[in-house]
């Protein structure tokens, strides 16, 4: 089983290093990693030269996307240039410029992949520091999700899927397709990643409606879903619910067919009544307990 590693990155010497010092110290190395240098205007691509210099399965390559106004779009462009050069890879990963990997991640990842032949897509959890300077799970997220800056995947899952969508919700859709098609998905709460810059909100709330009216989650699981990431504030129900008619009328461009969609609809809905059935058996708790 070979292993593949992509990291897109732009700007990131601050971090970078640390990164891949913490891939070159893996207990199990993986058989190729691709940085792609995304146009970086600091000290970037000196630092993965030093590094693919002194390691051969360690090159770099380059694009210039940083100028797209598509969200999503520049880290994906980058992820295609780096799977030219994993043509040969079984498992493909995606990682982040910013993180720091536990030794033993790599050797876990194939571990997980021999045991599971219809696993698909699968991550660890990452960790960012806290006011007190201790490292704690970034919960932005269901726990149950793969996160985008710690993917793997296997190779043919990948290709079941379309590979990945140049668009912000990305790294949403792949793991609802890779269920689509039959893959399990997993996330290993163990397996913990230092992420060393907190995710942040690039994107508009009109984005991500928009976003979720191409994945066809409908108007109430998008309503829902946009409320939930603007941590429900309800005052901007309006403005959410003008995107989101704004994409409806402006035939923006599905992202999945109509199967793809009432699958992931489905999926939706249960993770909607288990957390609502799992609030009323907390209050109940609290209340009558």
């Amino acid at each position: 089983m070979k292993i593949g590693i992509i990291i897109p990155a732009h700007n990131e010497a601050n971090y970078i290093e640390k990164t891949l010092d913490s891939l070159v110290n893996q207990s199990h190395l993986p058989d190729l990693l691709c940085v792609v240098d995304d146009h970086s205007t600091d000290h970037t691509s000196e630092i993965i030269t030093h590094y693919a210099n002194q390691f051969d399965w360690i090159c770099m390559a380059s694009i210039k996307s940083s100028e797209s106004r598509i969200p999503g779009a520049k880290v994906i462009n980058a992820w295609n240039k780096g799977l030219t050069f994993l043509t040969h890879c079984d498992i493909v990963c995606k990682f982040d410029a910013d993180l720091i990997f536990p030794k033993n991640y790599i050797s876990e990842l194939v571990k997980r992949f021999s045991e599971d032949e219809q696993l698909g897509v699968f991550g660890g959890v990452l960790q960012i520091l806290d006011n007190n300077q201790k490292w704690v799970d970034e919960n932005i997220s269901d726990s149950n999700h793969v996160r985008g800056p710690i993917k793997a995947y296997k190779k043919k899952c990948l290709h079941e899927i379309g590979g990945l969508k140049s668009a912000l919700g990305w790294d949403t859709i792949d793991v609802l397709l890779a269920q689509f098609h039959g893959w399990k998905t997993e996330t290993d709460v163990h397996l913990k990643v230092k992420h060393l810059r907190p995710t942040g909100s690039e994107y508009s709330p009109q984005n991500r409606v928009e976003t979720f009216y191409t994945m066809r989650y409908g108007y109430f699981i998008s309503m829902l879903a946009s409320l939930k990431q603007e941590r429900y504030q309800f005052k901007e129900i309006g403005r959410l619910h003008r995107a989101y008619q704004d994409a409806k009328l402006n035939h923006t461009t599905f992202l999945v067919s109509e199967e793809e969609g009432r699958f992931i609809r489905k999926i939706r809905w249960k993770g909607i009544w288990r957390k609502f059935f799992q609030f009323l058996t907390f209050f109940n708790d609290e209340i009558f307990g």
